[in-house]
């Protein structure tokens, strides 16, 4: 969540040191909305933690958005002068942030095995299905596994897509 939070700021950052408001204005919008909805699910994940213990990282995202809005803004002054380096910068931090909305929609997408599995156990429950059927079902709901190398082409190929785009 910081990651996000502080690539977003840092967009936001590039975007307001640039001049540009109608750009910064959409980025503005569109991160609220983001950072909205990451927020109400990030906090929902802390409901049964004592707030002594949830406080601190509740609070880090919303700083750490401010941090890269801060960093990203007076970044930007010295990132204009080198058109290259900004238009790099700005795909760079776009793909990122594309990668990270994807990344979490890809772990929720494997996490569907978890269901299976729990589907497994409740037929053998109930249904009575002998211990060995019931150990293959839930292999057969695992066998996905998350290939570390398949999400770094994702990343690349944003990233291409947006340097010759």
């Amino acid at each position: 969540i910081e990651i996000d939070s502080f690539l977003d700021g840092f967009l936001l950052g590039l975007s307001a040191g640039v001049g540009s408001e109608t750009a910064t204005f959409v980025m503005a919008l569109a991160i609220s909305v983001e950072m909205g909805f990451v927020g109400v699910t990030y906090g929902s994940s802390f409901h049964q933690m004592s707030l002594r213990r949830s406080i601190s990282p509740l609070v880090a995202a919303p700083l750490t958005l401010f941090g890269g809005t801060l960093i990203g803004y007076l970044t930007s002054n010295s990132v204009v002068t080198f058109p290259l380096f900004y238009v790099g910068l700005l795909s760079f931090g776009s793909a990122a942030l594309l990668y990270l909305v994807c990344e979490d929609l890809l772990i929720e997408a494997h996490n569907a095995g978890e269901e299976r599995v729990r589907e497994v156990l409740k037929e053998h429950a109930t249904k009575g299905t002998s211990s060995d059927e019931c150990l293959a079902k839930i292999k057969a709901a695992v066998t996905v596994q998350e290939q570390w190398f398949e999400d770094i082409w994702f990343f690349v190929g944003f990233l291409i897509a947006l340097l010759t785009g």
